[in-house]
């Protein structure tokens, strides 16, 4: 009874401390991602501050009150003199408002509500570079995980097949040699596993660095069909970074028009009320301005500009019709480097890890029977650890791809 009450305390505390780490699936990663991460937030930001400035876009300037006098005389003395012709000396109160064209006005708004589409795009296009990157360290971290299993079975192996030959050499039933060689190759899966660990790691660091998490909190992966079979969605049409850049064309567009709108001219108003010395009427004056944008000093500068945007957009297109067809190429490159990882796996799966299983099996069984001779038998586990790793590296290749497929196809 006390032998049991002995184990329950050393294995519950250990059960319960396995079962408190969380699963995180690739699919929670992404989601919290998207609502967590701080640039994302950062573009939201600024997108709020652009509408904020296109709903104030079409206000006018502020009016401009003055006062003051108007022929005041140096020689006060003549303020004394009411009937003097030389006395219209008074107090100038004065209200002028500058009223932009409406057309302006209008495409000024417009051009910033451009721009919040601009970050909108940037914002969804940066929101795809870190899923990105999150499925490259959780599929690097998956991999790795399953390269440590292949590692702790090989080693298992290996160490019965060193024990069974140091017995055999007390009766002097095989090499001294051999056996050390085999001894080697021990040690030397704990570099590999150091590797892999180190390789866990790394890819912890960065998903709970994406998380907002600390960096070294542990979660289990949820590792349900992470490679798929079908990779029939070519399309880029959705891709924001595309439309960003059709954002940014369609924002200098606006901005050009905006530019060509510098030949429309402005208006003004002002009033006057003159408040006259006693003996004079009091006066007012009322004027109406226009700016004149078309007199060729003044013509050049929007001209010139309108010139420059129309280059600039030029300049847009030709790189968007680039940015497209790269796409398209890195789409179908991807495509075409999964179906041949997928024929590569399934030829690992069918064919290859099948037959050097059975080489090992066969020399292994030869061995135990004192038929095979222990070289040989080293050479198959080596040859059979080294197809199984290169198995899960394919497969590592493949899920990368996968994500870079994604990445291309903003999946």
């Amino acid at each position: 009874m006390l032998l049991l009450l002995l184990a329950a305390a050393v294995l519950f505390p250990a059960r319960v401390q396995a079962q408190s780490v969380p699963t995180q699936s690739l699919a929670q990663v992404l989601a919290e991602i998207e609502a967590r991460y701080p640039s994302l937030a950062a573009y939201q930001r600024r997108a709020q501050g652009l509408e904020a400035r296109a709903a104030g876009a079409r206000s006018q300037m502020p009016p401009q009150v003055g006062v003051g006098v108007s022929q005041f005389p140096y020689r006060t003395a003549i303020l004394k003199e009411m009937d003097s012709p030389e006395n219209q000396a008074g107090a100038v109160f004065s209200v002028e408002q500058m009223l932009t064209n409406p057309a302006k006005l209008r495409a000024r708004r417009d051009l910033l509500l451009s721009q919040v589409q601009v970050a909108r795009a940037e914002q969804r296009w940066e929101l795809n570079e870190l899923r990105a990157m999150a499925r490259m360290a959780y599929f690097q971290r998956y991999a790795a995980e399953h390269k440590r299993q292949v590692l702790t079975g090989s080693r298992r192996t290996l160490a019965r097949l060193v024990a069974l030959t140091r017995d055999r050499y007390t009766y002097n039933q095989a090499p001294l040699g051999t056996l050390y060689k085999a001894e080697a190759q021990l040690q030397e899966l704990d570099n590999t596993d150091a590797a892999l660990l180190a390789t866990i790691r790394e890819s912890n660091i960065t998903l709970n660095t994406l998380l907002g998490k600390p960096l070294e909190q542990a979660f289990q992966l949820d590792t349900t069909r992470l490679l798929r079979r079908e990779w029939s969605d070519t399309t880029v049409a959705r891709r924001s970074d595309l439309a960003a850049a059709e954002a940014m064309i369609q924002t200098t567009r606006l901005e050009r028009q905006l530019a060509g709108l510098g030949r429309k001219p402005d208006f003004g108003v002002r009033f006057e009320h003159m408040q006259m010395t006693a003996g004079m009427a009091n006066r007012y004056a009322l004027m109406g301005m226009v700016t004149v944008p078309v007199v060729p000093w003044s013509a050049r500068m929007y001209r010139s500009e309108t010139q420059a945007l129309t280059l600039q957009l030029d300049e847009l297109r030709l790189q968007q019709q680039a940015r497209q067809r790269q796409a398209r190429r890195a789409v179908a490159e991807k495509r075409s480097q999964l179906l041949a990882a997928g024929q590569q796996l399934q030829n690992y799966q069918q064919r290859i890890l099948p037959a050097y299983r059975r080489t090992f099996e066969v020399q292994q069984l030869a061995y135990r029977q004192t038929t095979g001779n222990l070289f040989v038998l080293l050479d198959a586990w080596q040859m059979l650890l080294m197809k199984q790793m290169d198995y899960w590296d394919t497969y590592e290749r493949a899920l990368g791809l996968q994500a870079a497929y994604d990445y291309e196809t903003e999946q």
